[in-house]
Parts: structure tokens; sequence; C-alpha cells
């Protein structure tokens, strides 16, 4: 018996870990910890893997993290190191690939219908009696519902709230929000916000008691006005059932008018931005096109659907938020149940559409290349030529690799420059270049669009497609709704036509641009457009290029992650939660402490420039700046040795904002075929390891994303505590830990 009693020291360590991991995990910490400590692991294996060629530990290390942040620089030649090296990165590039990190969470999102909620699939239940549920009906309800309702109880809606209250008096330019908590005591168990908000024009409004009477009433049922109102200041109650953050707003409304004088300090001095005269000509030029793109961009923030709109929906009354966050106070279990299996077959759809489309780009490209490269002698010197022999068959399953996950690795030394005239080869990588990066979430969706045109909507595949279209990112992180993919769509246009252009005109007259012929011009430019802002292929001598593309390569190789960065965010589910809804956020970012006078002077100072410091260095490019300035201090000899004029402050930081885009692209060594980062010190090589790995996170969710959300965050019970804590030792609002 006490040996039985006896704890299992194994299990409980286990036990613990596993703990520690649910408790403290997000997507984005998860996230950051397998990308660091893979690549040590891998650097190991990679270095007892040394053949006739040997490779250093700390060059193993860099092409490591290099291959897993899918960056592609390279300290190496790779044709020199072994089979099983060249195996270990390919395999490097696949799991540190953006399509294999989205597709591994629609995995755990399915698992988590099926297993935590025991949902059983809607069609199924037409077959096979409903089993008797296990699990709490709340998590259920989590699982699909809004993030407004995730500390709120399932219970029926009282009619008041769903009509609330309004009370106004006026006058007042434009409303200030503020909160007055007057909640009694444990009522936020019940109900998620059910204090009461106060709008009003006074920036004291949260101290200060406005009249109540008299006042203006708005019900379902009809209005009453006092006559009195309009001498009055305007107040605005509103009470339960409607969210508002808890931070002071402001909320303006579209019909305001503007006195002419005060247009003078908005913008930039008063001056009207480009963007801004583009739309007043478009508006006055062409007001049909203006309205419709209007229209589109706009996205309402409530909508009600009903069966008849979307054939994925069997009954009336859904309402839908912003970005489509369901409202499911009202819904019955049936509706509830079906409104989950809808959402479960769309990710068991992508669960097996993404690997699908995963293979099948980089299949199809593979079976253009490599059978035209392995029949063609034309480029059999250039194999020939390296240190060690690769097959042309593994050399375009690598290359094609490279080009889709953004690794831009290759095992020909010399990279593309060599294949300047295979037009093949370089169509066949272009188009795994767009499919992997700038146009995954175009081709995606287009295949959706395209299935579901073929199936037809009354078909179960049919509705399911319909929900991925409507509703892509409750689903998938790279999958938006039709107005943000064509607003991908015209960036890369836009990106592909500058790059383009530049390389065409700003060459003109370069020695190595002259002795080009007129067919390679063309497409080697349009590849090279292409390849900076993704894999980091060069198909011509960069060294050679002219000054201003250089730098143009360099804004673009920053910039390349901002549209679908930007579009993930503008697109989240969950963005109300980022701006505070469900509990009072510290600090915002642009917010002094609001505690800083409660200090001693000396502390005060010393707060408020950590404030400030933090604010700052959160920001991405001081990591690049910091990155910048390190390497040239440890890189002063070499900068200031008047024999390497080629080793220049540009170079290291065009080397280094290419290692913090991921892109790979690099001015390389006079004498050598790899990156400029091969001649670098080990120290300075650490750094950018560091650089690789932060730019590898950049725009990247940090865990409030729907289609991000680990199983243990979409557990009402576990947050409901959560909140608690935080709130347990104050009664003003403040969370504990700020207090």
């Amino acid at each position: 018996m006490e040996a039985e009693a006896t704890p299992n020291p194994r299990k409980g360590i286990f036990a613990s870990i596993s703990d520690f991991i649910w408790k403290h995990g997000t997507f984005y910490r998860l996230h950051l910890s397998f990308f660091t400590i893979v690549p040590l692991i891998a650097s190991g294996i990679f270095y007892g893997c040394n053949g006739r060629f040997h490779v250093s530990y700390l060059d193993s290390l860099f092409i490591c993290y290099s291959a897993m942040t899918v960056t592609g620089l390279s300290v190496i030649n790779l044709s020199t190191i072994t089979p099983w090296q060249q195996a270990l990165l390919y395999i490097l590039m696949i799991i540190g690939d953006f399509t294999t990190v989205s597709w591994i969470m629609v995995l755990v999102r399915k698992w988590y219908f099926r297993n935590v909620c025991e949902y059983l699939d809607y069609q199924t239940r037409h077959h096979h009696p409903r089993p008797t549920p296990t699990k709490s009906r709340t998590l259920f309800l989590k699982s699909i519902s809004s993030p407004v309702n995730m500390f709120k109880q399932r219970e029926e809606v009282p009619a008041s709230e769903i009509n609330p209250t309004f009370e106004l008096t006026e006058p007042t330019p434009h409303v200030t929000m503020n909160v007055l908590t007057n909640d009694p005591a444990g009522e936020d168990e019940e109900h998620f916000l059910a204090d009461v908000r106060t709008f009003s024009s006074s920036p004291q409004a949260g101290s200060i008691a406005l009249p109540q009477e008299p006042t203006f009433s708005l019900r379902s049922s009809g209005i009453a006005l006092s006559p009195t109102a309009a001498l009055q200041p305007r107040t605005l109650t509103i009470r339960e059932g409607v969210a508002f953050p808890r931070r002071t707003a402001t909320i303006y409304s579209p019909h305001r008018k503007v006195d002419p004088d005060l247009k003078k300090f908005e913008g930039k001095g008063g001056f009207p931005t480009p963007m801004t005269l583009l739309k007043k000509v478009l508006k006055r030029g062409a007001p049909k096109t203006y309205r419709n793109i209007e229209r589109k961009m706009t996205m309402p923030y409530t909508e009600t659907l009903t069966a008849k709109k979307v054939p994925w929906l069997s009954f009336d009354g859904l309402v839908v938020g912003r970005n489509s966050a369901f409202r499911t106070e009202t819904l019955t279990d049936e509706q509830l149940e079906t409104l989950g299996g809808v959402e479960y077959r769309a990710l068991r759809l992508l669960s097996y559409l993404i690997p699908c489309y995963f293979v099948g780009t980089q299949l199809l490209a593979f079976i253009i290349l490599a059978p035209w490269l392995s029949a063609t002698t034309h480029y059999n010197s250039v194999f020939a030529s390296q240190p060690k022999m690769v097959q042309k068959p593994w050399f375009s399953l690598f290359v094609i690799l490279g080009s889709y996950s953004g690794g831009g690795l290759s095992l020909v030394d010399a990279g593309m420059v060599p294949f300047q005239g295979a037009y093949l080869m370089i169509f066949a990588l272009g188009f795994v270049i767009l499919a992997g990066n700038h146009a995954l979430p175009i081709f995606l969706r287009f295949i959706i669009w395209v299935w579901y045109k073929i199936v037809g909507e009354n078909s179960e595949t049919g509705k399911t497609l319909s929900f991925l279209l409507r509703h892509p990112r409750r689903c998938f992180l790279y999958l938006f709704p039709s107005h943000q993919t064509w607003f991908l769509l015209i960036l890369l246009v836009i990106f592909s036509v500058l790059e383009w252009v530049a390389f065409e005109v700003l060459n003109i007259g370069l020695p190595f641009f002259e002795q080009m012929p007129k067919g390679p011009r063309v497409i080697d430019g349009l590849f090279q457009g292409l390849a900076v802002r993704a894999s980091g292929f060069a198909i011509i001598p960069l060294t050679s290029t002219s000054p201003a593309l250089q730098f143009l390569y360099v804004v673009m190789m920053y910039i390349a992650v901002y549209p679908i960065a930007m579009t993930i965010r503008s697109t989240n589910v969950y963005e109300s939660e980022s701006l505070g809804v469900f509990e009072e956020a510290p600090d915002e970012e642009d917010e002094e402490p609001a505690d800083l006078q409660k200090l001693e002077p000396r502390e005060r100072i010393g707060r408020y420039l950590l404030w400030h410091l933090d604010r700052q260095m959160s920001i991405d490019i001081w990591w690049l700046v910091w990155g910048i300035f390190l390497v040239a201090i440890i890189e002063r000899k070499n900068l200031l040795d008047d024999s390497k004029k080629w080793f220049d402050l540009f170079r290291v930081v065009f080397e280094m904002v290419s290692a913090f885009g991921g892109i790979g692209l690099t001015l390389g060594l006079p004498t050598e075929n790899f990156a400029f980062s091969g001649g670098l010190r080990p120290l300075s090589k650490l750094v950018i390891i560091v650089i690789m790995i932060r730019g590898r996170h950049r725009g990247l969710p940090v865990g409030i994303d729907r289609s991000v959300t680990f199983p243990r965050e979409l557990n009402p019970r576990a947050n409901v505590k959560r909140k608690q804590g935080l709130y347990e030792e104050n009664g003003n609002g403040i969370p504990a830990a700020q207090a």
C-alpha cells in the first residue's frame, strides 16, 4: 500500500512541465522556443555528419538557423557537404516553412473540436445516434463563439439586455467614452460587461456625476423625448448587452462638421498626403468606382445572416461581428452544434487541402524542371565544375523547396547566375516563389473559389467551401476575405512591376547588363524582383548592378513582410481582445504610466525613462539598428582596411536587412560563392543568428488570433479564474499585478 501511495517522480516532472507549458505558453512563445531549440539540436547532428570538407560548429549552427528560419544565407558551399547534411537542411526548411507551421495549428484546432468538445460531425448524426456528451457545453460554445462571450455563462438573454436603454441630453460636439463601475459584488461572474458605460463630451466624465433628468429614452417599443432635453449636457448610458472596451476611447461620427481652420493641424502640417490626393482624384474623376471600392474595403461591425443568404447556415438570426466573430447568446444547443459542425468540417477540409497544396505546387514545378534539366546537356559543366558532383534530380527538389519556403538555399554554389537563359527553370521557380510566399493567400482562396463553383453550393463540400470563403480567418492564418485578398494581389502587382521596371531602367549602360541578350534581360529582371522579397536567389551578380537598385532591394527586403502581416492584424477575429474588451489592459505603448505621481521623484524618473526605452526598443527596426551597430563594432578592422574596398558598411547593412527580412539575398564575397556572412568574424555571425530568429517572428500573432489559439486558451473556466485572480485584490478595476 505504501508503495502504491509513493508518487512517481517521472510523472511529477512531466506533469509539472506540461502544466508550465499550458499555463505560460502562447503560440508566439512556443513558436519562438521551437525555432530556437530545434536548430540548436540540428547543428550538433549537422556537425557530427561532417565529411571530407569539414564544417566548423559555428558555421553548422549558422546554416541550421538559416535553414530553419527560411532565411537562406549560407556561410559554406553547400555542394561540399555530405548528402546527410543536405537532407538535414531540407528537413529544416520543411518544418520551418510558413505553410507547415500554420497547418499544424489547423490540426491542433481540429483535434480540439473532436476530443475536447466531443463534437460529432453533423452529417454523421443523421446516420448514427447521438452519444451522450460528457464534456461541458460551455467548452463547445467557446470553440465557436466570439470572445465577447468568453466569460459569460450560457443563459437566455432578457429583453432588457437585447434592447438597451440610451439616456441622452444635448448638446455635445462628439462623445468620449469612460467607465463607471457600479456592479454589485459577484455580478461579474454572470455578466461579462455588466457595468455601466458613460459617454460624455467632458474629459472628466468618469469622476463627475452628470444630471440624470430629463432623459431621452430609446427602446424597441417606442421613443419618449423630454421637452427640456436640449438644454442639458448630453450623457449616453448603455447598460448590459453591449460590449465596449474598458479603456478610454473616442468615438467620432462620420457626419460631423469640422471647422475648416482646424484642418491645418491635421496630417503632415496640414499638407495633403499622396494617398489623400489620390482619393480626391479618384472620388471626383470616377465617383462610382470610388464608392464601389470604399464599400468593398469597409467591413460592417455586425450583420445578421439567414439561411437564404448563405448555403452553410440552416437557421436564421446568426449575428456576425467584425472579422467573422460569431455572437451566440440566443442560439439553441442544436444551432450551436450545427454552427460548430460547419467550422469543424472547414478545419477538416483544410487539414487535407493545405498539405496537398504544399506538395502539389512543388510537385508540379518538379515535373517541369527535373526531366528537362536531366535531359539537357547545356548545364552539365555547371555541375561538373563544383567540388562535389550533385545529382540533377536532387538539386531540382532542393532548389524548388528553397524557392517555395523562401529558404533560398541551392546546391549549385553560384546560385541562379549560371541559369540566366534557362527559361523553363526560371518560370518553374518563379511559380513556387509566388505559391509559397507572396501569393499563398491568393492561390489558396482561388483554389477554394474554383472548387466551390465546380461542386455547387447544395452539396456538403460546397457548404463547407462557402463557409471558408466567407469566414476564412476563423480557420487559417493565411486565408483572408475577398477584399483583403484583392488588396494583396494589387500590392503584389505594384511591387513586382516597380522592381521589374527599376531593374530594366537603372541598369542601362552597365557592362553586365549590356552583355546580356534582350530575352534574359526581361525575364531575369522579373525573376529577380520576385526573389528579392522571398527566396533571395540572385540570378545576376548583385555587386555589378546599379547602386540605386541595390538600395531599392534593401527597402523591398525590409517591407516584404508588411502586406501579409498588416492583413493578418486587420482580419484578426479576436481583434477586440487586443483593444482591452475583456479586462483593463496595462498602459498602452502610446500612454504614459498612470502611477508615476505615486512614486518618489527618483523612482518616477527611472520609471519614465524605462517606459520610453521599452516603447522604443519594442519597435522592430531597433533590432536591426542595434544588430548593424554591433557588427560595425566587431568588424571595425575590416571596415577600415584599405586593401578591402569591398568590405564596406553598406554591404553590412544589406546583409543584416536580408537576414532580418528572412530573404537571404547577399552581395557575396569577391573570392567565394557563399554569402557575405561567411567572411565575418564569429561574434558577428552570432549577432546575425539572433537577427534571423527575431526577423522570422515579425508580424506573427502572439496568441489572440483565432487561427493560432491553443485549446487551453479556449477554456472559459480557466479564463474566468485568471480574470478573477487579476482583479480579486483590487476593487478599482486595476489588475493586482499593477497595483
